[in-house]
């Protein structure tokens, strides 16, 4: 995601490509200024039929990217939002025009998904329906860490590990009833750690 600013201004015939980096002040972005002269490359062509003794001036607003670990604290066995507490560990969503933002567990008995994030009930019907489609009564041969754990790593990978959301006008273009689940399968699972990842073009200054 590169957005480019083009200005055609008049120059004398030459070739080659000038670069160089410039750093806004109190910003995580940076722009590349690249002064291309008669000869851009895969464009070479399309410049040379329109622009033939031209420059272009080209301005590239590389794209902002933040990455953090958060650590969710323990919870009970079911489903929990989280929403919150991930917005809350990533200020830098406010400063993102346009972008994404991935949430990714490092567990192997713990998931994310998104849904209902009005009504509780939802959140307990979806630990209902999930203990009724992976029970702990099936002849497992992984018993060493519990009866809860091999059910625990087969909803994992049935609810997923990560999930992503669009940003917008730097706000997470979630709908009104989503929200984003921590869905713990264990009974005592302990601490979680979720990897936010962030990238977007940055709002104009």
């Amino acid at each position: 995601m590169i957005a480019v600013h083009g200005v055609i201004i008049p120059l004398s015939m030459g070739v080659g490509v000038k670069g160089r980096q410039r750093s806004i002040a109190n910003s995580s972005k940076s722009s590349w200024v690249v002064r291309v002269q008669h000869q851009v490359g895969r464009l070479q062509k399309e410049f040379e039929i329109f622009f033939c003794n031209f420059t272009i001036l080209l301005t590239l607003e590389m794209p902002m990217w933040i990455q953090r670990i958060l650590r969710l604290p323990p919870v009970r066995r079911g489903f929990h939002l989280v929403t919150g507490q991930i917005v809350e560990s990533v200020p830098e969503i406010a400063q993102i025009q346009t972008g994404w933002m991935q949430v990714f567990i490092q567990h192997t008995s713990a998931s994310l998904t998104i849904n209902e994030n009005a009504d509780p009930d939802v959140r307990h019907d979806f630990e209902t329906a999930m203990n009724h489609a992976v029970p702990e009564t099936l002849p497992y041969v992984h018993t060493i860490e519990g009866p809860d754990d091999m059910p625990a790593h087969v909803k994992a990978s049935m609810m997923g590990a990560s999930v992503m959301v669009p940003i917008g006008g730097g706000r997470l273009q979630l709908g009104t009833w989503q929200g984003i689940y921590l869905c713990e399968h264990r009974d005592q699972g302990g601490s979680r750690s979720v990897v936010v990842t962030i990238q977007g073009e940055p709002a104009a200054s």
